[in-house]
């Protein structure tokens, strides 16, 4: 195909790929599969996704990388900040982010505070005794 076409196919394969995200962080975060599909299907179906989904814009990769991140940031709360492979993901993702869409800073700066935060309290709780 065309180069126009092919890079419509790929807005559309971020779109999709950022509604996967999102599902499998809200089951994730709610332990409810349900939820996380119920929520991945709203996202995807809502009219601001859907449009640029289905077009050349930058908006359906930024989403796909913050639903990437979201699903980083649950996993990462989930092992209680000891899973160094995922944080080491998360910032490549933030550089994505940030290099795609600048006003990603908006979403990746508090999450990387959040992120610190819970890994210096999971070293905390989990310090041997002396």
């Amino acid at each position: 195909g065309s180069v126009a076409w092919r890079v419509n196919v790929s807005s559309s394969f971020f779109g999709a790929g950022a509604a996967g995200f999102l599902a499998a962080a809200i089951s994730v975060i709610c332990e409810d599969a349900v939820a996380g599909l119920t929520a991945g299907g709203l996202f995807a179906f809502s009219p601001h996704v859907w449009a640029y989904a289905t077009q050349a814009e930058v908006f359906a990769l930024h989403n796909c990388l913050l639903a990437l991140l979201l699903l980083l940031l649950a996993l990462f709360n989930k092992s209680n900040g000891k899973d160094v492979t995922l944080a080491r993901m998360g910032a490549c993702v933030i550089g994505l982010c940030l290099s795609n869409q600048q006003t990603s800073i908006f979403f990746c700066v508090p999450w990387a505070v959040w992120a610190l935060w819970r890994a210096r309290q999971g070293a905390k709780l989990h310090r041997p005794a002396q």
